[in-house]
């Protein structure tokens, strides 16, 4: 019954105003992949290189039940509403029944968690496969039959196909054995095996992109990390990381250092979880943030893989406190997460990219003008929103910019399409609009500066921009 509570909140929290917004970019491009024949789609994702193919071809799947905002979100839906029951068989195995139903509770109200159930990515499905790794690991730990093991294989096999990220895991794990490499010495060179059968598949995805000409991939945007950085993350994990950050977001935080901190020195039901939930909520972060300071890698989705130990060490934290304490504590962090709910995943200003409402605004253009985008992967999202008779022109393609004066030739008048793209690694909404400052080619600088043609029209969107010009009557 707590299982079946649990989850069914869960699900009436992530399926709530599930397509009501539009795909941001990166949704775009899953969309976009998917409906791309096989041996194609294979092939962008190999020139791309960002991330392994697996949740790709789920989602082909899902088009057969449609292509719609919330038909294509329903996959990352699923994978996070099942993320619950798991965490909390996971919890309860590891510290105890209280916990476990409470460690259900918060990720159930998880506003981090709650975004990305209602986002067309790999994220939830990364979480669930997390989850379930770690909890064969710990059945495989105590003995037990050989359904656990095929299920590591399996469940690893998957994470290492969903996400890069997932080659934590296996660090984890390993750093875990090694601490006790007396007790678990048969152990560790059956984990070694299964760990080399689940990961042959994803050493063919390598060796295929080591084929390709290019080696670069495409998170140039990802800024160098700061100190503050692991603060920020912690709050995005926790409440949600919103600005401008107040005393809510620095409360949360602090509550739930303090929770982690006693979850850190309380008795568990399975004493050496302790060790390994502490290394599987921190070393993610702590490494991650140590490398980007040469190659930066730094993003908080990519750290929804530390969110389940995070919740273990705050719930074990409570339960460690007198009856009284722990119901205060567990109620404040319920109500925490609400707050968080409200402020991140459903508040008004947390908007996604608006490809859509930029699309429809340029479907008045009319036979005789030109739909110029400043940059070519803004075809992405636009040719699934964009309906109109006109075809979009590309102004930069693999950064050879060519003159809008060309582009314009012939033709009465010009929308120029701007994509402001997301480059904050801690938020999961639009940047604001536009600076014309960051034009870097002098025309079409001097055209938005008013120094060109005259402007008809200037619409902010949320990511995108669109002017309009009259070229001549």
């Amino acid at each position: 019954m707590p299982v079946l509570l649990l989850t069914s909140l869960g699900f009436l929290l992530r399926i709530f105003n599930i397509g009501v917004q539009g795909f941001w970019y990166d949704e775009a491009y899953t969309l976009f992949i998917a409906r791309l024949p096989l041996i194609e789609a294979l092939r962008a994702l190999v020139a791309d290189g960002v991330h392994p193919p697996l949740f790709y071809l789920i989602q082909r799947v899902t088009l057969i039940f449609g292509k719609s905002e919330a038909v294509f979100r329903l996959p990352s839906m699923i994978f996070g509403v099942l993320a619950i029951p798991f965490l909390y068989w996971l919890v309860v195995e590891w510290v105890d029944d209280h916990a476990g139903f409470l460690a259900g509770l918060l990720l159930a109200l998880s506003p981090f968690h709650i975004w990305y159930s209602q986002e067309a990515r790999m994220y939830t499905l990364l979480l669930m496969m997390v989850v379930v790794c770690m909890f064969a690991y710990r059945m495989m730990l105590r003995g037990q039959g050989l359904v656990y093991h095929v299920v590591f294989i399996a469940a690893s096999t998957i994470l290492y196909l969903t996400h890069y990220f997932g080659l934590m895991l296996p660090l984890i794990q390993l750093t875990h054995l090694g601490f006790h490499i007396r007790r678990y010495p048969r152990l560790l060179r059956v984990w070694v095996v299964e760990q080399t059968l689940a990961i042959i598949p994803f050493l063919g995805w390598v060796y295929t992109l080591a084929q390709r000409p290019g080696q670069s991939f495409g998170i140039g945007w990802i800024p160098a990390p700061r100190w503050r950085d692991l603060g920020y993350t912690l709050i995005n994990l926790i409440v949600g990381y919103t600005r401008p950050l107040t005393l809510f977001h620095w409360f949360g935080l602090g509550v739930s250092i303090l929770l982690v901190v006693l979850g850190v020195r309380c008795s568990w039901r399975w004493p050496e979880g302790r060790i390994l939930t502490i290394i599987w909520a921190f070393l993610p972060m702590v490494l991650i943030f140590m490398l980007s300071f040469s190659r930066p890698t730094y993003v908080d989705r990519f750290f929804i893989i530390s969110l389940p130990a995070l919740l273990m060490l705050i719930v074990a934290g409570v339960v460690s406190l007198g009856q009284r304490r722990a119901i205060t504590f567990a109620v404040v962090l319920v109500l925490l997460f609400t707050i968080g709910i409200s402020k991140f995943s459903f508040g008004n200003d947390q908007q996604k990219e608006e490809w859509r409402e930029a699309a429809a605004y340029i479907t008045k253009a009319h036979l005789n003008e030109t739909i110029v985008i400043r940059v070519l992967q803004m075809v992405v999202p636009l040719s699934y929103y964009y309906e109109g008779p006109l075809r979009l022109e590309a102004m930069e393609v693999n950064r050879q910019i060519t003159p809008l004066a060309e582009l314009a030739r012939g033709h009465s008048g010009l929308w120029l399409l701007y994509w402001n793209a997301m480059s904050d690694p801690h938020l999961v909404t639009a940047n604001p609009p536009f600076d014309p400052s960051s034009e870097v080619d002098p025309v079409a600088a001097d055209w938005i500066a008013g120094r060109g043609p005259v402007i008809l029209e200037q619409k902010d969107f949320r990511g995108v921009t669109v002017f309009h010009f009259q070229l001549h009557p």
